[in-house]
């Protein structure tokens, strides 16, 4: 099975991406020039005001109709960036520097790759551990995810994660000097962000995976940002300790593990969480079926946040104040579209 070339949500024609994606480039460019911001803005607006009222009608609310078109505005945001073609059908190694240490990681794109042909999905992978080091993100696409028709259908990146393993579940830690140094959380994210800045990538389709002692990162950063990804994938290693409270419109895979994993698929199940498969002779093209089953939820009708101190604080259209946070907090807010209401607990 391929993915397809472009979603069939958006609306819009390419030119009309095109010239609301050089309107936004122009608006992030004068961020610092507050009068030629403002005559920027008054263009994009007049922009989504015409093309909002091709939609609305005449009595309809134009901007409204516009800011409805999330795909549309998704593929404008990308072209702001002014991507470039690259040549896929090879892994490329790649490296980025951040908070003073640089970050190794390893691209697959697919031969068949090319911006005009609309965002593709992302899977970001964390990679397992061998003869106590850290398997380097090059090395884990040579030895897997190297399914034919898997590699056709999305970009793989994998990461280079830090050499204390202990690390890689958290944003930052102590380095006992009082300084806090970046773990293996923050590679995660910090490569996710460069990927976005260089690659056309579906934002409703961007997959977490990890491999091992990978396992544990990936679904911690899920349970921290459960709104920034469409689902979670597992591979030969245990689940760790995530908030998986967090997770009630984030799906996960798992293929192996051991009482993590089953404690995290249990209580998922007991809180009504329908979204955990855990399945560990899956083959490749069971994966490949689910992750193209199951784009992001972006805005889902109830959501449940275990809030961090200082994060998570926040997960879809739920936000709290960064605080200390005591054991058994939590926000539900559920959206009751027929009456208009939002109810939170």
């Amino acid at each position: 099975p391929k993915a397809p070339a472009a979603p069939a949500r958006q609306e819009l024609r390419e030119s009309d991406h095109k010239k609301l994606g050089k309107l936004l480039e122009k608006y992030i460019e004068e961020l610092d020039a507050p009068q030629e911001q403002a005559e920027v803005r008054a263009d994009l607006r007049s922009e989504l005001e015409k093309i909002g009222k091709k939609i609305a009608g005449k009595d309809g609310d134009a901007m409204q109709a516009a800011l409805g078109l999330t795909d549309d505005l998704e593929r404008a945001v990308g072209l702001s960036f002014q991507y470039k073609n690259v040549r896929g059908g090879k892994i490329n190694g790649r490296e980025t520097t951040a908070q003073g240490v640089e970050i190794e990681y390893a691209v697959w794109l697919p031969s068949r790759y090319k911006v005009n042909q609309g965002p593709d999905p992302l899977v970001l992978i964390a990679p397992d551990v061998r003869d106590g080091r850290p398997v380097r993100g090059e090395t884990l696409l040579q030895e897997f995810w190297t399914d034919a028709d898997t590699r056709d259908a999305m970009i793989l990146a994998s990461v280079t994660m830090p050499e204390d393993s202990a690390a890689w579940t958290e944003l930052f830690v102590d380095d006992g000097s009082g300084q806090s140094s970046p773990g293996g959380l923050f590679y995660l994210m910090t490569v996710f962000g460069e990927l976005r800045k260089e690659f056309s990538i579906d934002a409703d389709r961007v997959f977490l995976a990890g491999r091992g002692a990978g396992v544990p990162p990936v679904m911690s950063l899920g349970g921290m940002f459960p709104h920034l990804f469409a689902g979670v994938i597992g591979q030969a290693g245990d689940a760790g300790e995530p908030i998986w409270q967090n997770f009630q419109n984030l799906p996960v895979f798992l293929q192996g593990g051991g009482a993590q994993a089953t404690s995290f698929e249990e209580k998922a199940k007991e809180a009504g969480y329908e979204g955990v498969t855990l399945k560990a002779d899956a083959e490749a093209s069971e994966l490949l079926t689910w992750i193209q089953e199951h784009p992001r939820n972006a805005n889902p009708a109830q959501v449940t946040l275990v809030p961090g101190s200082p994060i998570p604080n926040s997960a879809y259209w739920i936000e709290v104040p960064p605080m200390d946070v005591e054991e058994g907090t939590y926000v539900k807010g559920e959206i009751d579209r027929a009456t208009n209401t939002v109810r939170i607990e």
